[in-house]
C-alpha cells in the first residue's frame, strides 16, 4: 500500500541522511560554545585548541565601576610559558563523538532524529590558578581594595578633633572567580565585572 512505500521510503531516507555522520560528530553538537556538527574528531579538536589558545593569548577584559583592564591568562616565568588556566579538552570531545552513536547504523539512524529536537552543549573542565589570578587583579587595579577607615581623634595643641571615618572598598572576588571558571569552561571571551563591595567603619 502507499503508506507502506511511504513509510520503507522514509526509513531509507532516514538511514541515508545518518549515514552521512557514520565515524562523525552528530548534528547540533557544541563543545563549549563551539559548534562541531558533522565534524570527524581531528577536526574538531583542532577548532577547539584554536579557541582555547586565542582565549590564552588574548586574555579577558575585566570592568570595575572606573577602569577597564585585560587579564593575561599566561605568565613567561623565564622561559617558561605558566598558563593560570589549565583547558582539559580530550574528554569532552570524546564525549562529542559519542553523542547519539551506538556503534549500530540502525540504531545511529534512529537516535540521530533526537537531534533535531534541541543541542547538545559539552562544556570544558578547568582548573585555575586562584592565587595568581588574585595577583595579578591587584596589579592590574591598584587603587582598589581600599581599606576602611574608622575615625579618629587628632590632638593638636589644645585642642581635639575628631577625624571622620572613611568607605572602604573590596573585591567581591569569589563571584569574579565563580564567572571566570564558568566562560571558562564555555570558552566564554566576554568582559567580566569585577565587582566591590562597600565596606564601611566599624564605628
Amino acid at each position: 500500500t502507499a503508506g507502506v512505500v511511504f513509510l520503507i521510503a522514509a526509513v531509507a531516507i532516514l538511514y541515508v541522511w545518518a549515514g552521512r555522520f557514520r565515524d562523525r560528530i552528530a548534528p547540533n553538537v557544541f563543545v563549549a560554545d563551539i559548534e562541531v556538527s558533522g565534524m570527524d574528531p581531528e577536526a574538531a579538536r583542532i577548532l577547539v585548541q584554536e579557541h582555547i589558545d586565542a582565549l590564552l593569548l588574548n586574555g579577558v577584559i575585566v570592568n570595575t565601576r572606573v577602569e577597564s583592564a585585560t587579564l593575561p591568562l599566561t605568565a613567561l616565568v623565564g622561559t617558561d610559558l605558566i598558563e593560570d588556566v589549565q583547558f582539559y579538552p580530550a574528554g569532552t570531545l570524546e564525549a562529542a563523538a559519542r553523542v547519539y552513536h551506538r556503534q549500530n547504523d540502525f540504531l545511529d539512524a534512529l537516535t540521530l532524529t533526537k537531534s533535531f529536537f534541541g543541542a547538545t552543549h559539552l562544556e570544558i573542565p578547568v582548573t585555575m590558578n586562584r592565587d595568581k589570578i588574585e595577583q595579578m587583579l591587584t596589579v592590574l587595579f591598584k587603587h582598589v581594595p581600599t581599606s576602611a577607615k574608622n575615625p579618629s581623634f587628632v590632638f593638636e595643641k589644645d585642642t581635639v578633633n575628631m577625624e571622620p571615618g572613611q568607605t572602604g572598598y573590596t573585591y567581591e572576588i569569589n563571584t569574579f572567580m565563580r564567572t571566570l571558571e564558568m566562560r571558562m569552561r564555555t570558552l566564554d571571551a566576554r568582559a567580566i565585572e569585577l565587582g566591590l563591595r562597600i565596606q564601611e567603619p566599624a564605628f
